[in-house]
């Protein structure tokens, strides 16, 4: 993966060289990794499989993948994720409205709020 440009969510999609290295880099190497899915078991819905095993209910959407990331790191990453992908997700539909409800429906996740020129980028590359 670390070599490879994907697809997805746009085309030449760096997920490690944009993503996943600088987070992992910048946020406390294994602990940011643990953390998220410390996050996840905590907080993302979960079913009883029938052999007794609890899963994950659902697929989680960009906007979710964006804010449980952010949760791990405890800073808000939307923009370094709006830099590493765009603004649209796998199937062309724009995140930042799955972002915004992710908020919402897990709101316990650490996040602290976003500084002042953090405001201005986004701002400026996702006005409303």
């Amino acid at each position: 993966m670390h070599g490879k440009n994907r697809l997805y969510p746009r085309a030449n999609t760096a997920w490690f060289r944009n993503w996943f290295f600088p987070i992992y880099e910048q946020y406390g190497k294994v602990k940011v990794l643990n953390r998220f899915f410390e996050l996840l078991a905590a907080h993302f819905p979960k079913r009883q499989g029938a052999n007794g095993i609890s899963t994950y209910a659902r697929r989680m959407n960009m906007g979710e993948f964006i804010h449980f990331w952010s949760g791990a790191s405890g800073v808000n990453l939307s923009i370094r994720a709006q830099m590493a992908f765009g603004d649209k997700d796998r199937s062309g539909s724009n995140w930042w409205p799955q972002f915004e409800q992710a908020k919402t429906i897990f709101p316990k996740l650490p996040i602290k709020p976003m500084q002042h020129t953090e405001l201005l980028f986004l701002n400026r590359y996702n006005p409303k």
